[in-house]
């Protein structure tokens, strides 16, 4: 008689989180085992965010920390560095996100420190010339700013728009890298 074939029990996916005190206000950022799965702005509340990890991930266990783990270190030192001016390499990202959105966000990395480029730019930059409403949603889709800088990212004639952080915070984040608006 044959015998029955045995199979792994996942471990639970576990969201590790906690808050972050930045030169730009409290910052939240949260981690799975795989990479940083989100960068929250001061201001914005973290209920969305454990909810939708609880829709994806039912039996997740959310851990609300004091202390930096090794999980949320690479995010912390990151978003550190990145709001003191230094650019580093990102850290393992578990994001959950389209093909599209993940193909806007890959070219939004791609713009350098103290510059900009419209949503029409990324448009035809990612060969979707007629998609720049399409980015400006993957823009309001990021659930990494900061890391993956869609604050870099204006309208046609350069002006401020649409940011989940507010425009005063992208206006905040943009004179920290010393980029010149219209």
């Amino acid at each position: 008689m044959a015998q029955p074939a045995t199979q792994a029990i996942a471990a639970p996916a576990r969201l590790e989180v906690i808050e972050l005190a930045t030169p730009v206000g409290q910052v939240t950022l949260a981690a799975t085992a795989v990479g940083v799965a989100h960068v929250l702005l001061p201001g914005t509340s973290r209920e969305p965010m454990i909810t939708s990890f609880l829709r994806r991930q039912p039996c997740a266990e959310i851990a609300l920390l004091d202390a930096i783990t090794l999980w949320l270190e690479p995010a912390a030192a990151a978003v550190m560095a990145a709001l003191a001016g230094c650019d580093r390499p990102s850290p393992p990202l578990d994001l959950d996100v389209t093909d599209f959105e993940r193909l806007v966000l890959t070219e939004i990395c791609r713009i350098p420190r103290g510059e900009t480029r419209s949503y029409q730019q990324i448009a035809v930059a990612i060969g979707h010339p007629r998609a720049s409403r399409a980015v400006g949603q993957a823009c309001g889709a990021n659930p990494v700013p900061i890391l993956v800088p869609c604050h870099r990212v204006v309208g046609e004639s350069g002006r401020l728009v649409g940011f989940g952080g507010g425009l005063d915070m992208k206006a905040r984040l943009l004179a920290r890298e010393g980029a010149l608006l219209t």
